[in-house]
C-alpha cells in the first residue's frame, strides 16, 4: 500500500505526504488485523445454538421422567427421555438431542 501511495501520483506539482501515507496504512492494517484476529476466534468458539449447543447443559426435571417426561433447560421446557426413572426436580445433564427431544441423564452429584 505505500508503494502504490507513492506512485498514485506521477506529477511533479501534486504529491501526497508521507505524513498522510504512513499513518493511513497503519490504521488499514491494523483494523484488519483485528477483523481477522476477531473472526478466528469466533471460529473457536464452543457453539452456543442448536444440537451442539444444548449437549452438556444442565436442567431440572419438570414433570417425572419414565422413561419420558419434561425437562427445563436455559429456561426452556423440553421433551426427554431417560434410561432411569428420575421424579420432578432432580438436577440432570443433557447428553444428547434427537429432533426435539433430548437425552438426560442424573448429574452425578445429585
Amino acid at each position: 500500500m505505500i508503494l502504490g501511495s507513492l506512485m498514485l501520483f506521477k506529477s511533479p506539482d501534486i504529491n501526497v505526504s508521507l505524513w498522510i501515507i504512513i499513518p493511513s496504512v497503519l490504521f488499514i492494517a491494523l483494523f484488519f488485523l483485528f477483523a481477522v484476529s476477531m473472526g478466528l476466534h469466533a471460529q473457536r468458539r464452543k457453539a452456543v445454538t442448536g444440537a451442539k449447543g444444548i449437549i452438556g447443559e444442565k436442567g431440572i426435571v419438570v414433570k417425572m421422567l419414565n422413561p419420558e417426561g419434561q425437562v427445563e433447560v436455559h429456561g426452556e421446557i423440553w421433551k426427554a427421555e431417560s434410561e432411569e426413572k428420575l421424579k420432578k426436580g432432580v438436577k440432570v445433564e443433557v447428553t444428547g438431542i434427537d429432533g426435539l427431544i433430548i437425552k438426560v441423564r442424573r448429574l452425578k452429584n445429585e
